[in-house]
């Protein structure tokens, strides 16, 4: 909040409050997925976008009801990352992965990387049949970021001050099952479309 109200200071807003009231209220509505928005920050800077860009993906905490990517799938991903490369200097070490002074099971920690493949891997191939529909990169990669996220506005043609009107119904599909992958997560959808889960169970 503070990086972008400094960021936007001179070139958007010309006095501090002005910039902490429109930055912080855009931080707050991105974090916690609500879609509110108070002012067009597709004008802002280029470092204020990247940062909205990237709380779209860690705006939910572990237990929310917020969609993307929960924080705590990112810290154990960092944690891993780190643990790894000290592996590589201490092959025999043993270093527990711990979230909150607890340690974290080995099984999570794969399905945790298994679950951020699946969701960047998901993100991708939208992304790529979005771009079908013509609009420029930044509308279509934040237009699927956004809706898989469950945030609302992106960039370019659905900022602050567009809409999804224009997207063609195939679009507009394809954003549909992103925002019902983003809000009931991946797993529970994959397994609605699994045959196994509507075949009548024999007793």
């Amino acid at each position: 909040m503070a990086v972008i109200a400094l960021n936007t200071l001179g070139s958007v807003y010309q006095n501090i409050g002005e910039s902490f009231r429109y930055s912080s209220f855009q931080v707050a509505s991105m974090m916690t997925t609500t879609g509110y928005t108070t002012a067009d920050f597709d004008q802002w800077p280029t470092f204020s976008k990247f940062i909205l860009l990237f709380l779209m993906f860690t705006d939910a905490c572990a237990g929310s009801t917020g969609g993307g990517i929960k924080v705590s799938c990112f810290i154990i991903m960092f944690k891993t990352l780190k643990r790894e490369a000290f592996k590589i200097l201490h092959p025999q070490a043993v270093q527990l992965i711990k979230l909150d002074k607890i340690p974290v099971q080995e099984n999570v920690i794969g399905g945790t990387g298994i679950f951020m493949v699946v969701f960047f891997g998901i993100t991708a191939f939208s992304i790529a049949l979005i771009s079908l529909n013509g609009f420029d990169m930044k509308t279509s990669a934040t237009a699927v970021i956004a809706c898989i996220n469950n945030i609302g506005p992106g960039l370019g043609v659905v900022s602050a001050v567009g809409n999804y009107e224009t997207f063609s119904p195939f679009s507009k599909i394809v954003l549909m099952l992103n925002m019902l992958i983003g809000r009931l997560e991946i797993y529970p959808v994959l397994l609605l479309l699994s045959p196994a889960v509507w075949r009548k169970k024999r007793i």
